[in-house]
């Protein structure tokens, strides 16, 4: 065993990294915020283990209110109004619930991104309503505010950070010159991390628990597998109305905006490791602040090396983080450890990669008819050009290969606002890259029927709820809410997740995107692990088979959750009948989801309005998503280049 799990951490290990492998660790794995029962299967897996869905917000709720030395938390947006348990009768808030815990006697400390277009000023907020919340929508003036006489500590943070590196000559630096990086890249790490009972005969003894992942504790985020759109504006999202596709909305009559997100439970070492990463932002960023860090090696903490989790399936984790010397003691300059991750992982793939991500997007100097001199498009990172170039060579090889993509229908924002425009068309260049290079592979290598689809997909996700309709629709002011809550009834549901899983054996979770601003160290902090189980590995020695453990389980949970239903097909990602049967869903999905008033067959499953042949050529399979005057191919923002990317 002890070699196995040598071999293992050996071939996993991304080199050079701050943070080494942790073995011995436990993961949990979450899909949403909340799971009510029996709402997913479970997922029968190998030597009698079972995937069961669990709940996210009920279980870091939970762990906090166990906490008793600290609570730390970082984030993007923190909003204290939230309810994280909405299936019970504990319906605490997250400010409550951090005050209250403060009041205990427990260190509660906050970092969140300090957002420099919200302004704390009557007169300014009277003049300007938006800018009280932001133009992010962070409320980062507003939490603060409220726990400014209360024994939490929260501190709003700059994002300072040098912008350099190659072709920084557009508008965007000339603005970020002249108001500073502070309004364009934020810190975006999401963590939180507290104490909990040890594994220990002495009952004194604490260890830590540690969450990282997708959500923000705050606004629109609360969502379950069945993403309603109306039904549940009276009850479960009661006073938490949110849709920032279309801000003119109320929650009156809806629709919301749907949110899907991962999340993960770090017990173990590597929680520790959380842990350090928020000291050293703490220290580099809180002037002052030091005495207030709980002093873990003087009180009654297991040793961090001794935090070995007692399970009969053990996990190894090992952390990464975008950040730099401006925003963490302890960093000598740029730190891209999740792209060199994500790259470390997808050259080791040996089947497939299933990806969730909000946004998909760079390896520009790849891009059909790039000329960095006159785009100058700020998106260099070398994720998308990896996997087509895993894509070339399992074809050139003649081995089979899929690559599953799920992203939202288009970012967050007013579609054919500008800088939602853009993104979609640095997402365009992206796909129609990778698609040329897998028919020019197919057209040298073969298989002579194969499809570049059958290689390379992407989708996204959307839902239509039918059912009372209002009775009396002329109050609704707002014309495109109207013929949504009265006629077509339908909304994208919006791709929060950050991650990606490669052959059933390793997973990453975090809060980083497939973008440049995620990737590249020196623009948003970000956090990520990526993750495996030392029992559940490839096995290549005796024919290819896929591992059957939790990643497969979690895997296999996602997509029934999409397609709203399991298929023998999904325990074989990688085969062209998988792929063709989730194409087919995801058509038809499309298809009906398109239509005015047909309900989705299989769940929320829609590929992507891409239309590509054979040839790789690729383009919009409409002109504007349903509902929207936004392009699905996008349009070119070059002066906004450096925060679109």
């Amino acid at each position: 065993y002890q070699r196995r799990v040598h071999g293992a951490i050996e071939h996993h290990e991304v080199k050079d990294s701050a943070f080494p492998p942790r073995s011995g660790c436990k993961v949990t794995l979450y899909q949403d915020a909340h799971v009510p029962t029996g709402t997913l299967p479970n997922i029968h897996l190998h030597g009698g283990l079972v995937h069961t869905p669990e709940s996210a917000w009920i279980d870091i709720y939970d762990t906090l209110s166990n906490a008793q030395y600290f609570i730390y938390i970082t984030g993007w947006s923190l909003y204290t109004e939230c309810i994280m348990k909405r299936d019970s009768k504990d319906n605490e808030t997250v400010g409550d619930l951090l005050k209250r815990k403060a009041d205990e006697g427990v260190s509660v400390l906050i970092m969140l991104w300090n957002d420099s277009t919200s302004v704390d000023n009557i007169v300014v907020n009277t003049l300007l309503s938006s800018t009280k919340q932001g133009v992010a929508s962070t409320f980062d003036e507003e939490t603060r505010k409220y726990f400014k006489e209360t024994n939490v500590f929260c501190k709003l943070v700059n994002r300072n950070t040098a912008i350099g590196g190659e072709g920084t000559k557009d508008m965007m630096d000339t603005m970020v010159s002249k108001v500073g990086s502070t309004a364009m890249f934020s810190h975006h790490q999401k963590s939180v991390m507290c104490d909990a009972p040890a594994f220990a005969d002495d009952p004194r003894l604490r260890r830590v628990v540690a969450y990282v992942g997708g959500f923000d504790l705050t606004m629109g985020r609360w969502d379950t597998p069945s993403h309603h759109l109306f039904s549940t504006l009276r009850d479960w999202h009661s006073g938490d109305f949110y849709n920032s596709v279309h801000p003119g909305f109320d929650a009156n009559f809806g629709p919301r905006l749907p949110w899907h997100d991962i999340h993960a439970k770090l017990e173990g070492r590597v929680a520790w490791d959380v842990v350090e990463n928020f000291e050293q932002r703490w220290w580099k960023q809180v002037s002052g602040m030091r005495p207030h860090l709980v002093p873990h090696h003087v009180l009654p903490f297991v040793k961090p090396e001794d935090d070995i989790i007692p399970t009969d399936d053990p996990w190894t984790v090992q952390m990464f983080r975008s950040i730099d010397k401006s925003a963490a003691e302890g960093v000598a300059d740029v730190e891209p450890g999740i792209q060199n991750a994500y790259v470390h992982h997808i050259r080791r793939a040996e089947f497939f990669i299933y990806i969730e991500t909000q946004y998909f997007l760079g390896s520009s100097k790849e891009w059909e008819g790039f000329d960095d001199h006159k785009f100058n498009v700020h998106a260099k990172h070398a994720i998308p050009i990896e996997i087509v170039t895993k894509i070339q060579s399992k074809i050139r090889n003649g081995e089979r290969f899929a690559v599953y993509i799920v992203v939202p229908m288009h970012p967050e924002g007013i579609g054919d606002s500008a800088p939602v425009q853009g993104m979609l068309h640095w997402q365009f260049k992206t796909v129609e890259m990778m698609y040329k290079r897998v028919a020019k592979a197919l057209k040298q290598y073969g298989p002579v029927d194969a499809h570049p689809t059958d290689y390379l997909n992407i989708f996204c996700l959307g839902t239509r709820e039918l059912g009372p309709k209002p009775a009396n629709p002329k109050i609704i002011k707002e014309h495109l809410q109207r013929n949504i809550a009265t006629k077509s009834r339908r909304h994208m549901i919006y791709v929060h997740s950050k991650m990606m899983i490669i052959d059933d054996e390793v997973i990453m979770v975090g809060s980083a995107n497939i973008n440049e601003r995620s990737m590249a160290g020196d623009r948003d902090t970000e956090i990520a692990v990526a993750a495996y189980q030392d029992d559940f590995q490839t096995q290549t020695d005796i024919g290819p088979r896929l591992p059957s453990g939790r990643v497969s389980g979690f895997r296999q949970s996602l997509w029934g959750e999409h397609t709203n239903g399991l298929h023998p097909f999904y325990t074989r990602p990688e085969s062209v009948e998988c792929v063709r049967h989730i194409r087919k869903v995801a058509t038809e999905n499309w298809t009906a989801y398109a239509s005015e008033d047909q309900p989705l067959p299989h769940g929320h499953l829609m590929t992507y309005p891409y239309q590509v042949d054979a040839n790789g050529n690729t383009s919009a399979l409409v002109q504007y998503f349903p509902d929207s005057k936004a392009s699905v191919e996008g349009s070119s923002q070059p002066a906004m280049a450096l925060l679109t990317t």
